[in-house]
């Protein structure tokens, strides 16, 4: 989530927005410009998630404030990660990190 929320500031410094595409090419219009990222935390090989590999998150963005403002939310996945006491993610364009889960110590 952090590497997606610095690529979200880079993209705020070049079109004065955040993008809720982080799977999409980047390109010049920022209307159809993406971070070009996936959106989960499976690993990657050769440029592609690793089918083997199990995500334990999935990563979602909404913008709001006509999209000078974004948060970013990671929900568990998987039969593993699904009953982790931390529930799902989030965190802000302003730093804020939040969890929905009932653990104290999960940022």
């Amino acid at each position: 989530m952090l590497l997606i929320g610095s690529e979200q500031e880079k993209f705020f410094t070049t079109f004065n927005r955040y993008t809720a595409n982080v799977t999409g090419a980047r390109t010049g219009d920022p209307a159809t410009s993406g971070l070009n990222m996936i959106t989960s935390t499976q690993q990657l090989v050769g440029g592609v998630p690793d089918p083997t590999d199990q995500a334990y998150y999935v990563i979602a963005v909404v913008l709001a404030a006509g999209n000078q403002a974004h948060t970013l939310t990671a929900t568990p996945t998987g039969s593993f990660q699904a009953v982790d006491d931390c529930g799902n993610f989030t965190l802000t364009s302003a730093g804020q990190k939040d969890r929905s889960g009932t653990a104290l110590n999960c940022w």
